[in-house]
């Protein structure tokens, strides 16, 4: 019967061995992560957004110098969009929630979003309330004055369709940008409301985790802004040198193309993320990582029900080995990107959201139940060990495939 000491020298220092190569892992993934890159001054006017005068949802008057004092943030849709407009409005509402920065809609259809029409979006759609102290403002104004200011103050693309190409619910074809604006009125950002890594890095902005974006320069050309048809057509719009000149716009889209459908990247910009590479492969690593735990959690029980207890311990070490390294690369992941909502139909809603809910339950206790099993192990408790396994290898092995599972539904599934 081995003692007290025998059972330390034989069991410890070779677990230890594994440990620190775990933690070796770990530290080299962490040491090697890129820094976060200073923000460069953006191509708008330093001297601010040209004046405007808009009507908000109230009826009242809003004018740009009212939205100076503060940071704020804008975006650009109409009511009866069937395309990316809800997309901009719940992400926006999303930032707004989360840091309650002044937020600011405006539309890009002001012929029939009249006044009583957007405050109708906004209780019912968005769900704000009259009594906000700070309210979302849904702005109106004038459709030439609003083009020519999305145009030239914000250098983004917005047209509105006309001819074949004209029907419901694609009126207008414009940016997703959320442009987010400095307390001076100076345009400093924007970020792509139909990637959920840009809206990630304004999150951090507004919350303070990432520095704010310097003033703009206004000495650089924004790149050509160029919307993509289907049939081979595509929509150019460029903006006008100063506000003093016409719009150049144009529309090249041929006869027989047919209209616009609904797929996010012909109203998307094509624009670089602000997030590393790394950050955007993580979903698939931790899936990766996740299956790899549930092969060794299957191995482990076939090792030891062979009577290899050994090879077992290794097995199951590596198995923790793996759950502790998808703990960080989910935790590293959530850092840069909020949960991306499920998309699919009700049906396989009704399938996956119980399993989220078990999953992450579930999820919570494995480091405790594995740690305490692994120590019972080292301390050749087997009667221990092998009482609390029965509790902690199901839970475990659930966990790890329903990580996959999970995965699978929320990045690969055409209707997710």
């Amino acid at each position: 019967m081995h003692s007290e000491g025998n059972i330390s020298m034989n069991i410890h220092p070779r677990a230890t061995r594994q440990i620190l190569m775990i933690g070796a892992f770990l530290a080299l993934i962490v040491s090697s992560l890129p820094a976060v890159e200073p923000a460069k001054p953006g191509p708008w006017n330093p001297e601010g957004i040209d004046p405007f005068e808009f009507t908000d949802q109230f009826g009242k008057t809003i004018k740009n110098d009212d939205l100076k004092g503060k940071p704020w943030i804008v975006g650009f849709v109409f009511t009866r969009c069937l395309g990316p407009c809800p997309t901009v409005s719940l992400k926006m509402k999303e930032i707004r929630d989360m840091t309650g920065v002044k937020t600011v809609t405006v539309t890009v259809d002001p012929d029939f979003d009249t006044q009583e029409i957007l405050a109708r979006y906004a209780t019912n759609f968005i769900g704000l309330k009259e009594d906000d102290p700070d309210p979302w403002l849904f702005l109106r104004g004038d459709k030439d004055q609003t083009y020519r200011l999305i145009k030239d103050s914000f250098l983004l693309p917005v047209e509105e369709m006309k001819g074949n190409n004209r029907k419901p619910g694609w009126e207008v074809l414009h940016s997703t940008a959320i442009v987010l604006v400095n307390s001076e009125n100076q345009i400093v950002a924007k970020f792509n409301a139909q990637k959920d890594e840009e809206v990630a890095k304004l999150r951090r902005i507004l919350q303070e985790k990432d520095p704010f974006p310097p003033p703009p320069e206004g000495d650089k050309t924004p790149p050509e802004d160029v919307l993509k048809l289907p049939g081979g057509g595509s929509l150019k719009l460029g903006r006008s040198p100063n506000s003093d000149e016409e719009d150049e716009s144009e529309v090249e889209v041929k006869e027989q193309d047919p209209p616009p459908t609904a797929t996010p990247e012909q109203t998307s910009e094509a624009e670089g993320s602000d997030i590393p590479a790394w950050a955007l492969k993580l979903p698939a690593v931790n899936a990766t990582l996740n299956g790899a735990a549930a092969v060794l959690l299957i191995l482990g029980y076939l090792l030891i029900k062979l009577g290899k207890r050994d090879a077992h311990r290794n097995v199951m070490l590596a198995a923790f080995g793996m759950s502790i390294l998808f703990l960080a690369c989910y935790l590293v992941y959530h850092y840069h990107v909020p949960s991306k909502r499920f998309e699919g139909s009700v049906g396989l809603k009704l399938i996956y959201y119980p399993i989220l809910l078990s999953h992450v339950l579930l999820a919570v206790t494995v480091p405790f139940l594995a740690g305490r099993t692994i120590f019972r192990a080292f301390r050749q408790d087997w009667t221990g060990h092998k009482r609390i396994a029965r509790i902690t290898y199901p839970i475990w092995i659930y966990v790890s495939v329903t990580g996959v599972i999970i995965y699978l539904m929320l990045y690969q599934l055409p209707l997710a």
